[in-house]
């Protein structure tokens, strides 16, 4: 029975880290899209940049969507988990946990690599 609480338990700490994760992860959205604005305040002639915005603003958009999903299952995930008894492991919870942690895998490489693109377009140095 302690394995199982064990298990629980880094289950719950898991879900907890990936919702603090996500909202990092809000929060650097929501000043990627205000470096974007400034960046249109300074410059609103050149359209080609125009363009990159609207790109970078949909691509933002997508990634603020998938994290609100993200963090919606987790929620859930961290509900079942404390309602379930703890003499008995559900193997259910552990595959959602498992794809859940996959998603966080995936969703931190691929916002890491559009933030990378963002500041190589809208703030070169010179």
């Amino acid at each position: 029975m302690s394995y199982n609480k064990e298990k629980i338990s880094q289950a719950i700490s898991e879900c907890v880290a990936w919702l603090t994760s996500l909202n990092l992860l809000k929060d650097e959205s929501n000043e990627l899209k205000n470096t974007l604005s400034e960046v249109l305040d300074n410059n609103t002639t050149d359209r080609a940049l125009i363009a990159e915005a609207e790109n970078f603003h949909n691509l933002i958009i997508e990634r603020d969507e998938y994290i609100k999903d993200i963090a919606i299952d987790v929620k859930r995930l961290e509900k079942k988990i404390k309602e379930f008894p703890s003499k008995n492991i559900d193997r259910h919870w552990q595959k959602q946990q498992q794809k859940l942690r996959n998603e966080m895998i995936y969703l931190e490489k691929d916002f890491a690599k559009m933030r990378e693109d963002f500041y190589r377009k809208f703030l070169r140095t010179g």
